[in-house]
């Protein structure tokens, strides 16, 4: 089983300004996996240690993923990255042992 990882600045989303509870659950305000936009899509980003290397330029900190009971999970499959993207509406992040 691959390990999941995210890349941030801090406790900041590269992608966005969501600030993120490190060890604490994050519920996204959007969530529509059914959505084609990515801003609509909504959710969280993570990916795994193989293809972190794409995300490195969307933060200087890496965090430990875990999926809670009840998450819905996504993989985005993309020819520069097959599953190494994936979405979900409920994350917890821990500082990368």
């Amino acid at each position: 089983m691959s390990k999941y990882v995210k890349v941030m600045f801090g406790t900041n989303s590269g992608a966005g300004s969501f600030q993120y509870k490190i060890g604490g659950l994050n519920i996204a305000n959007v969530w529509n996996p059914n959505a084609d936009n990515p801003k609509e899509f909504g959710g969280f980003n993570f990916s795994t240690e193989e293809k972190i290397l794409r995300w490195l330029h969307r933060g200087d900190t890496i965090y430990d993923v875990k999926i809670p009971d009840g998450a819905e999970v996504i993989d985005v499959v993309e020819s520069a990255t097959p599953h190494g993207v994936f979405r979900t509406n409920k994350i917890i992040l821990k500082k990368s042992s």
